[in-house]
């Protein structure tokens, strides 16, 4: 008789834009941060301490920088169930406010 007008969050309605969302913003962040600021502090720290640091630390930063995209791809793409969302809504960290 009536239809359900309740609004649908976005990451509800759309689980994998929201994670494909996340991954980029976590990407370009984690990107921006290893090619912008720690060259400069590296630098820095290459000459103070240039006999102590191995020579695999950037492969060690691109596989840490991989992690944290992926951690963030995982927890996004779960906190977009529908169950989970409503679990978050009563901590106030549901994608929809409190009705």
């Amino acid at each position: 008789m009536f239809e359900d007008t309740t609004p649908v969050s976005s990451q509800t309605a759309f689980p994998g834009r929201a994670t494909v969302r996340t991954v980029v913003q976590t990407v370009i962040a984690v990107v921006l941060t290893a090619g912008v600021v720690l060259p400069a502090a590296v630098a820095v720290l290459g000459e103070e301490l240039a006999a102590v640091l191995p020579p695999a630390w950037l492969a060690w930063l691109v596989g840490a920088a991989a992690t944290v995209a992926a951690i963030a791809a995982a927890l996004t793409r779960i906190m977009a169930i529908p169950a989970v969302d409503a679990a978050l809504r009563r901590f106030g960290l549901s994608s929809t406010p409190k009705a």
